[in-house]
Order: structure tokens, then C-alpha cells, then sequence
């Protein structure tokens, strides 16, 4: 299969026959196919000049670049250099997850990649699921709506009052936190560290998700667009 790459006027990787590199004003023209705008997620690193994923990216107007020329963009995020989960996978995912988020791309990857993205794991794609929901509440803006300030409220009740008691309060208290479905808040457990008990949960949620999780098919009309792009190429 052709893909059809917009790279800014760089060079195929590894000048590859099967890549057709085309500057963005030219993809943007050709329609069908539809086209993505890649964004990689850091340039060489010496000595092995690999492009390694778990470092402070690069490229913050990527994917206003792709709005300009009217394409979506794929960037490449929560990425790591980790073969396995764990400090330095958490560190770089959240890292290169929370830039590449706030850029405003149209579709990231890397979800469930450790080791240069060389692997997939599972275990470490129900982790990063809890990065996207963080990064997704920390972007999400505050609420500046008659009902969610409630003024009248905050007047009556003043700086010193009791706020748990109010109706507005247990209406809206949820909206204000976020909670993981995977990350530890019950202090210190001997014999248990910390990483080793939200692994095994991690895991354990992959095993049910396995056994239970049933996938929606595509659309009909979905599924045939997908087929008349696809097709010519194979």
C-alpha cells in the first residue's frame, strides 16, 4: 500500500520507494484519499541518531500547520523509551502525552507503545488510558455558568460558612473532581509497594476488559469508505 506522507518538504525516512513525499499545499489540494499531516514526536538523538519517543518533544505549531493547509493531524504522542511500565514509562508518557494533547492535534499515537515503540502491551495500554483521562481533566476549562457559580450562593454563605451542607454542592461536587480508576490513594501498604499494586490492577483490568468488552461493529457506510480507500492501494 502507497501512503501518501506530507512531511514539510523532508525526505522520506531511510528513502523509502513506498512513501510519496508531497509537500502540504499539494496534499492539501488531492482530497481523495483523505490525507493525515504527521507530526514526529523529536528529531535524532546521538550517538545511535535514533529518533527515541520518551524525550521533551518538539514542534508546538504542527498542528496549526495542518489547519492552515485544512488537513487533521496525527501526532506522535505519549510515547516512551521504557521497555516495561513503570517510573520512567509514566514520566515520558505524561510528558509527551500532556504537550501533544495541548497542541490540539485532531489524533495522537503511542497509546500502549514501550521501548521505542517496538512493543505493545496491554498492561500498558489500560495505563495510559489514565493518562489520557488526567491530561483530558486537566485541559478541560472551568465552567463560568450562572448555575455552576452560583453567586448568590457564595454571598450567603460567605467565606467562613459550611459549604458541604448546600444542595448546590451535592449537585455539582462531582463535576470538580476526576478519579482514577487505577491509581492508589489508600496510603502506605507493607510488603506492597506502590507500582507492584497498581500493575496488578492494571492487569487485572485487562483481564476483564478481554473477557467482556464486545466491540461495536463499523457502519455499513463506514466500513464500505474504508474498503474504496483501501482497495486501490492494495
Amino acid at each position: 500500500m502507497r501512503a501518501t506522507v506530507c512531511t514539510d518538504g523532508v525526505a522520506a525516512p531511510g528513502g523509502r520507494q513506498d512513501w510519496q513525499v508531497r509537500p502540504p499545499a499539494a496534499i492539501a489540494e488531492a482530497r481523495d484519499p483523505p490525507r493525515l499531516f504527521p507530526l514526529p514526536p523529536s528529531p535524532p538523538a546521538p550517538p545511535a541518531g535514533a529518533a527515541p519517543r520518551g524525550v521533551p518533544p518538539r514542534g508546538a505549531g504542527g498542528p496549526g500547520r495542518a489547519r492552515h493547509y485544512g488537513l487533521p493531524s496525527l501526532i506522535a504522542s505519549l510515547g516512551c523509551d521504557a521497555d516495561t511500565p513503570g517510573f520512567q514509562a509514566a514520566m515520558e508518557k505524561m510528558g509527551t502525552g500532556m504537550f501533544s494533547l495541548l497542541t490540539g492535534p485532531d489524533t495522537v499515537s503511542g497509546i500502549g507503545g514501550l521501548d521505542t515503540d517496538n512493543t505493545m502491551s496491554l498492561e500498558q495500554l489500560v495505563l495510559d488510558a489514565e493518562i489520557v483521562g488526567y491530561i483530558q481533566r486537566v485541559m478541560q476549562p472551568v465552567p463560568v455558568r450562572e448555575d455552576a457559580i452560583h453567586l448568590d450562593m457564595l454571598k450567603r454563605v460567605g467565606p467562613a460558612g459550611n459549604y458541604l451542607k448546600e444542595r448546590h454542592t451535592l449537585l455539582h461536587f462531582k463535576e470538580a473532581l476526576w478519579s482514577s480508576k487505577l491509581l492508589l490513594r489508600e496510603g502506605f501498604v507493607e510488603g506492597h509497594p506502590n507500582e507492584e499494586r497498581v500493575r496488578t490492577r492494571a492487569r487485572a483490568r485487562v483481564r476483564e476488559l478481554l473477557a467482556e468488552h464486545e466491540v461495536a461493529p463499523l457502519d455499513a457506510d463506514v466500513h464500505q469508505r474504508i474498503w474504496e480507500i483501501a482497495r486501490p492501494g492494495c
